[in-house]
């Protein structure tokens, strides 16, 4: 339905941002694999920092040789004279990152991780509601529940369409509100008069439902 697909595609936006950066991220990290099994850390001193070409030049020493080594990065918050933390190839002191280079491509990781995680929670919990309702569809007991009220939310990041609706068995009324959706149920309920919706409980547990929304999507065209 609707509200799964829209679930679905909400989670594969954080699958998609999360595979860039994890994509970037390893690219930086298979330039520096040789950086990183060596391990090795020295100071260097900023020389210059070249704003039209990307570059700053720093100066390290490494045993008994001094080195001059351009490298192309910015960090704006460095300036001429700084002492900076630098990582390099025990085989190679010219391959050369800086620290805030292996704090980025932590922080991309991380991120592109995360976000990853959020999809597959989106994604497992989207799963678990389409087993649970499609049970309650096929095994519930159908009851018609009367239409009492459409809220609209606007709020960013949400569905803004919710029905609320009620059932009323000797002197008690159940009230049932479904999850937000895309499609205006408020044009369709008007358009074609319709005073309920079918709702499937879980034997008598009225705390346990499913509102079929299923005819009224098929009427939003």
């Amino acid at each position: 339905m609707k509200r799964y697909r829209n679930n679905l595609i909400f989670s594969i936006i954080f699958l998609i941002f999360g595979l860039i950066l994890l994509g970037f991220s390893s690219i930086d990290i298979y330039r520096s694999r040789n950086i990183i099994k060596s391990r090795a850390g020295t100071y260097a001193t900023v020389e210059s920092i070249n704003l039209r070409t990307n570059t700053t030049i720093v100066k390290y020493t490494i045993g008994e040789q001094t080195y001059l080594n351009e490298l192309k990065v910015i960090d704006t918050s460095l300036v001429v004279g700084d002492k900076i933390i630098i990582y390099y190839d025990y085989n190679n002191p010219y391959d050369v990152i800086i620290r805030a280079q292996a704090i980025y491509m932590i922080v991309y990781v991380s991120l592109g991780s995360l976000f990853i995680l959020i999809f597959l929670i989106i994604l497992i919990i989207t799963i678990k509601k389409m087993h649970r309702d499609n049970k309650l569809k096929k095994h519930g007991n159908k009851i018609d529940a009367n239409i009492d009220k459409i809220i609209v939310n606007r709020s960013v990041f949400r569905c803004p369409y919710k029905l609320e609706c009620s059932y009323t068995v000797g002197k008690k009324t159940y009230r049932f509100v479904n999850n937000s959706v895309l499609f205006d149920i408020k044009d369709v309920v008007n358009d074609k008069n319709i005073k309920t919706v079918p709702v499937y409980i879980d034997g008598k547990n009225y705390k346990k439902y499913y509102i079929d929304l299923y005819d009224l999507e098929k009427l939003d065209k």
